[in-house]
Protein backbone atom coordinates (compact mmCIF):
# COMPACT_ATOMS: atom_id res chain seq x y z
CA UNK A 1 0.00 0.00 0.00
CA UNK A 2 2.90 2.32 0.77
CA UNK A 3 4.46 1.74 -2.67
CA UNK A 4 1.12 2.25 -4.40
CA UNK A 5 0.57 5.54 -2.59
CA UNK A 6 4.09 6.71 -3.45
CA UNK A 7 3.66 5.70 -7.11
CA UNK A 8 0.36 7.55 -7.37
CA UNK A 9 1.92 10.66 -5.87
CA UNK A 10 4.85 10.49 -8.30
CA UNK A 11 2.48 10.13 -11.26
CA UNK A 12 0.32 13.01 -10.05
CA UNK A 13 3.42 15.17 -9.54
CA UNK A 14 4.73 14.38 -13.02
CA UNK A 15 1.39 15.29 -14.61
CA UNK A 16 1.12 18.44 -12.51
CA UNK A 17 4.63 19.57 -13.46
CA UNK A 18 3.86 19.05 -17.14
CA UNK A 19 0.63 21.02 -16.83
CA UNK A 20 2.37 23.90 -15.05
CA UNK A 21 5.06 24.00 -17.75
CA UNK A 22 2.35 24.14 -20.43
CA UNK A 23 0.46 26.90 -18.60
CA UNK A 24 3.65 28.97 -18.40
CA UNK A 25 4.20 28.52 -22.13
CA UNK A 26 0.50 29.14 -22.80
CA UNK A 27 0.14 25.84 -24.68
CA UNK A 28 -2.07 22.80 -24.29
CA UNK A 29 -0.63 19.43 -25.24
CA UNK A 30 -2.73 16.56 -23.95
CA UNK A 31 -0.42 14.07 -25.67
CA UNK A 32 2.56 15.34 -23.65
CA UNK A 33 0.57 14.94 -20.43
CA UNK A 34 -0.39 11.45 -21.52
CA UNK A 35 3.24 10.54 -22.25
CA UNK A 36 4.41 11.81 -18.86
CA UNK A 37 1.76 9.76 -17.10
CA UNK A 38 2.50 6.63 -19.16
CA UNK A 39 6.22 6.88 -18.41
CA UNK A 40 5.46 7.05 -14.71
CA UNK A 41 2.87 4.27 -14.78
CA UNK A 42 5.24 1.99 -16.71
CA UNK A 43 7.49 1.90 -13.66
CA UNK A 44 4.52 0.78 -11.57
CA UNK A 45 3.60 -1.90 -14.09
CA UNK A 46 7.14 -3.28 -14.17
CA UNK A 47 7.20 -3.44 -10.36
CA UNK A 48 3.81 -5.17 -10.30
CA UNK A 49 5.01 -7.76 -12.80
CA UNK A 50 8.11 -8.45 -10.68
CA UNK A 51 5.95 -8.94 -7.57
CA UNK A 52 3.59 -11.17 -9.54
CA UNK A 53 6.42 -13.37 -10.80
CA UNK A 54 7.78 -13.64 -7.28
CA UNK A 55 4.34 -14.69 -6.01
CA UNK A 56 3.96 -17.20 -8.84
CA UNK A 57 7.30 -18.79 -7.97
CA UNK A 58 6.33 -18.94 -4.30
CA UNK A 59 3.06 -20.70 -5.18
CA UNK A 60 4.85 -23.18 -7.42
CA UNK A 61 7.36 -23.95 -4.65
CA UNK A 62 4.58 -24.33 -2.09
CA UNK A 63 2.55 -26.65 -4.32
CA UNK A 64 5.62 -28.73 -5.15
CA UNK A 65 6.25 -29.20 -1.42
CA UNK A 66 2.59 -30.10 -0.85
CA UNK A 67 2.77 -32.76 -3.59
CA UNK A 68 5.97 -34.17 -2.07
CA UNK A 69 4.30 -34.35 1.36
CA UNK A 70 1.32 -36.16 -0.21
CA UNK A 71 3.70 -38.68 -1.75
CA UNK A 72 5.47 -39.10 1.60
CA UNK A 73 2.11 -39.63 3.34
CA UNK A 74 1.09 -42.33 0.87
CA UNK A 75 4.40 -44.13 1.31
CA UNK A 76 3.96 -44.03 5.09
CA UNK A 77 0.74 -45.98 4.94
CA UNK A 78 -1.67 -43.04 4.62
CA UNK A 79 -3.87 -43.77 1.64
CA UNK A 80 -4.69 -40.80 -0.58
CA UNK A 81 -8.23 -42.10 -0.85
CA UNK A 82 -8.71 -41.26 2.83
CA UNK A 83 -8.55 -37.56 2.02
CA UNK A 84 -11.98 -37.70 0.38
CA UNK A 85 -10.72 -35.87 -2.70
CA UNK A 86 -11.17 -37.05 -6.24
CA UNK A 87 -8.03 -37.70 -8.28
CA UNK A 88 -8.76 -34.63 -10.39
CA UNK A 89 -8.83 -32.49 -7.24
CA UNK A 90 -5.51 -33.87 -6.00
CA UNK A 91 -3.62 -32.90 -9.13
CA UNK A 92 -2.23 -29.40 -9.39
CA UNK A 93 -1.04 -28.43 -12.83
CA UNK A 94 0.91 -25.51 -14.19
CA UNK A 95 -2.19 -24.61 -16.18
CA UNK A 96 -4.15 -24.11 -12.96
CA UNK A 97 -1.40 -21.94 -11.53
CA UNK A 98 -1.19 -19.87 -14.72
CA UNK A 99 -4.97 -19.41 -14.71
CA UNK A 100 -4.79 -18.08 -11.16
CA UNK A 101 -1.93 -15.72 -12.02
CA UNK A 102 -3.70 -14.42 -15.14
CA UNK A 103 -6.94 -13.90 -13.23
CA UNK A 104 -5.13 -11.96 -10.49
CA UNK A 105 -3.19 -9.83 -12.97
CA UNK A 106 -6.43 -8.76 -14.68
CA UNK A 107 -7.92 -7.27 -11.52
CA UNK A 108 -7.78 -3.49 -11.86
CA UNK A 109 -6.38 -1.46 -8.98
CA UNK A 110 -8.11 1.59 -7.60
CA UNK A 111 -6.96 4.76 -9.32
Amino acid sequence: AKFRKQNKLEALTAVWNEQVAQWKDNVTDEEAIRRVYLEQSLKCRETAIKFGLHDENAVRHYLRNEEEEDEDDSSNGVALEETGLEDSEKQTTDTNIEAIVVKQSCVPSAA
